[in-house]
Order: structure tokens, then sequence, then C-alpha cells
């Protein structure tokens, strides 16, 4: 009996292109007479999803199932320099999406930023969370959350802290802002300590 097999070229890249996906070929056997190759007919084959290929031989149909996986994107984005506050917040100053097909509507939600800690220095790691993409081609694509990006905590500048020293002076501010004289005085051993560096 002459047969004719769906099989999957596993050389055809799987991943969402925006374009049509066609992997899948026929294998004759010996025996098949017919002049012609079959023609594969494809369904969903080219949003990220289960896709189908079939062909009809001898009216009885055959198919054969695939996947299509998501594109990963990446985000390019920068961090704004800070001076000390006593915090790892840090300001997104630009963010920008890579890798979308033309065409596509995708776009970029930001998320969050945070230096790894809240001590004066520069080439800071910061870290990222809760960057999500939207748009009608979104289900398409899988974001991939930034990393490698840095920034500089710099000191707090004496000037600064002379300001809020006089502001909160230890002998006639309340109990309840004794933090606000720990930060003070945590903000100028940083002062100092980033000074002590810088003249070594």
């Amino acid at each position: 009996e002459a047969t004719a097999t769906l099989v999957i070229d596993k050389s055809v890249d799987l991943t969402y292109s925006g374009k049509a996906i066609e992997p899948v070929t026929v294998v004759y056997s010996e025996n098949w007479v017919d002049n012609k190759d079959l023609l594969i007919s494809y369904v969903n084959n080219i949003k990220a999803g289960e896709a189908t290929a079939s062909v009809t031989v001898y009216n009885v149909t055959a198919e054969i199932k695939f996947h299509i996986a998501k594109k990963q994107l990446t985000v390019n984005v920068t961090v704004e320099n800070k001076e000390y506050d006593g915090t790892t917040d840090a300001v997104i100053k630009e963010a920008e999406i890579q890798g979308i097909v033309d065409g596509d509507n995708v776009g970029l939600v930001n998320g969050t930023a945070a230096f790894a800690d809240k001590h004066v220095g520069k080439d800071k790691s910061v870290n990222f969370t809760e960057f999500t993409i939207t748009g009608d081609d979104a289900d398409n694509y899988t974001l991939v959350q930034p990393t490698g990006i840095v920034a500089e905590i710099t000191a707090k500048s004496i000037e600064d802290l002379t300001t809020e020293v006089e502001k909160f002076s230890e002998e006639t501010v309340k109990s309840s802002d004794k933090t606000a004289i720990e930060n003070i005085k945590e903000s100028i051993g940083e002062t100092k300590t980033a000074t002590d560096n810088e003249e070594e």
C-alpha cells in the first residue's frame, strides 16, 4: 500500500516571526506512484501556539500538530544616578522594548527598579521587576526582565547634611523623630566613607 507520512523538519525555526511557519514535509513510501507531491494545508501557523498541518491521501486526511514558540523580547533600560537618601529606590530614566516584529502592536508597561543596596558607590547593580507588555500582538511574545544594569549613588553633600541637622536637633525633636536623626547620622557616615575612599 502506498503511503505518505507527515514529519516535522527540525531544522525549521518554530519561533514566532510574524510570518507563516511551514515546517512539515511529506515522506512517501517507495511504491508511491502519483506524479505530483501532495499539498500540505496549515491552520494557525502564524501566531504563537498550537498549529496543525494536514494532507489528504485517497480521501483520508492525515494531520500533525506542532507548537510555535513565543518570541523573547528584551528591555533596553537606563536608570538615573542619585544622591544618597538612605533607600534603595531607583528611578527609571528610559526604557524601550527590543525585538518586536515590524508592524506588531506591542507596548511596554514599566516595572519597578531598586538598587541592590542603599550605600554610596559606583556601578551599583539595579534590579527590576514587573515589566510587562500589552497590545494586540502581546500574546506572541514573552518579556525578559532587564539584567546587568548599573547606576551610581553619590555621597550626600556636607551642606545638605548641615541643613538637615539644623532642622532635627537631637535636643528638640520628639521621640517619634528619632528615626529621622538616625537617618541623618547614617547619611553622615555614608558621606565620610565616600570622602575617605576618595582620599586613599
